[in-house]
């Protein structure tokens, strides 16, 4: 099977740290940048459910507590399934959110909401997918009547994604308003680590992507299972059972037909004939 099928064991070597992922450590665990202060990256993925938050739909903006607790308060169910963080760093990933919405196309153009011309600041894929939830109103804004009021959501509610960018650019050093003095000066801190030149008030959403990208990159690189060491030569760390379902996957299963490369996956997007839920694509 790993000779027919040219299989290769995934490089999960942890890259180091570097001074933009600290920034981007910063906007991953910090709550400022929503709309009401409930939610940060850190709230939807959570270490012990492997960077998911262990339900099957997750509570954004006016949402309390982690994991299966947010179900139980009254936040805004978000209407699409989280999805982890490791090894989204590597370049192989052209693609994110279930249904693509971030995609790098064959011309080399990264295709999303955000419109067909991108701002320059973007460095990848990534950088963009990660800025996504900063301006959806169930994830990061807010809005309605269960979160009206807060600053952001006033700023954005109105606008689409094209003209969200510059809405969020615009609101970028209110926002840092919030931090307290300890806080701020731990930002400034890293910022100035990274680039002397650079300071909030020229900060841009791109800036955030990036950030997020990086330490995306660097602090959640793949996770080696036990079927990556087997190919490594560890012959026998996999029991008689798994074999056989390593048999069945690549065989008559024909799993590997849409599961294929060292991430299995084709990339693709597919339709598997079931209607979809009536809380969206999941």
């Amino acid at each position: 099977i790993i000779k027919n099928y040219d299989l290769q064991p995934l490089n999960c070597k942890k890259p180091k740290d570097s001074s933009l992922g600290k920034i981007g450590e910063f906007f991953f665990n910090n709550n400022f940048l929503s709309g009401d202060e409930s939610v940060s990256c850190k709230t939807c993925h959570l270490q012990e459910h492997n960077l998911t938050d262990g339900n099957s739909l997750p509570i954004g903006v006016g949402g309390e507590g982690f994991g299966q607790d947010r179900i139980k308060s009254k936040g805004v169910l978000v209407k699409r399934n989280v999805i982890t963080l490791f090894g989204r760093g590597d370049n192989s990933y052209i693609n994110f959110f279930w249904e693509g919405r971030v995609e790098l196309g064959d011309d080399g153009f990264i295709y999303s909401p955000f419109g067909e011309y991108l701002p320059e600041g973007f460095n990848n894929t990534l950088a963009v997918a990660s800025a996504m939830p900063l301006v959806e109103r169930d994830e990061f804004v807010g809005g309605g009547t269960m979160n009206a009021g807060n600053i952001l959501s006033e700023k954005l509610d109105d606008k689409y994604y094209e003209e969200s960018l510059e809405a969020f650019n615009q609101m970028i050093p209110r926002l840092f308003k919030r931090l307290s003095e300890e806080e701020l000066s731990e930002f400034k801190s890293l910022l100035s680590g990274y680039n002397k030149t650079m300071s909030i008030s020229n900060l841009k959403i791109w800036d955030i992507g990036n950030a997020l990208s990086e330490f995306i990159k660097t602090k959640f690189p793949c996770k080696q299972n036990k079927w990556e060491k087997y190919m490594k030569g560890a012959k026998d760390i996999l029991t008689n059972e798994e074999k056989k379902g390593a048999i069945l996957f690549y065989g008559k299963g024909k799993c590997a037909a849409c599961h294929s490369g060292s991430f299995y996956t084709n990339f693709k997007h597919s339709s598997i004939a079931l209607p979809q839920s009536r809380y969206g694509p999941t």
